[in-house]
């Protein structure tokens, strides 16, 4: 006799396992920066991208953010500091604030703009 179970349960297992992988997923706190500046290096055809971190960025969080941006050509060096709360970028000119702003925001990383209520991101 074979067991088959319910179809209900089935349903039930695959919401259930649904809801934790997204709520496990939010849990990761999210970090703001601001909009960044560029910086072009006229000696050669790069450029640094700095953002500056509204609340710091842990080591695990840089660690995942800097593995993703350094897959792509021409971005030679991610950096953070602890001391300036800064994100550096060095890429080539080529590349887009947008397309950059596109890669932190996959990793939990938000720009905001200038105008941004500070006060209520730094209270959580």
């Amino acid at each position: 006799m074979n067991f088959c179970p319910p179809i209900h349960f089935i349903k039930i297992l695959l919401i259930f396992s649904c809801v934790i992988g997204f709520s496990t997923s939010s849990i990761n706190a999210q970090v703001f920066v601001e909009e960044p500046i560029e910086i072009l290096n006229s000696s050669d055809s790069f450029k640094t991208i700095e953002y500056r971190c509204i609340n710091a960025l842990d080591s695990l969080k840089f660690e995942s953010v800097r593995e993703v941006l350094l897959r792509f050509e021409g971005i030679n060096q991610v950096v953070y500091s602890d001391g300036s709360n800064t994100l550096s970028i060095s890429c080539e000119q080529i590349w887009k604030q947008s397309e950059i702003n596109a890669q932190l925001l996959r990793k939990g990383i938000h720009v905001v703009s200038s105008t941004f209520n500070r006060d209520s991101i730094k209270k959580k």
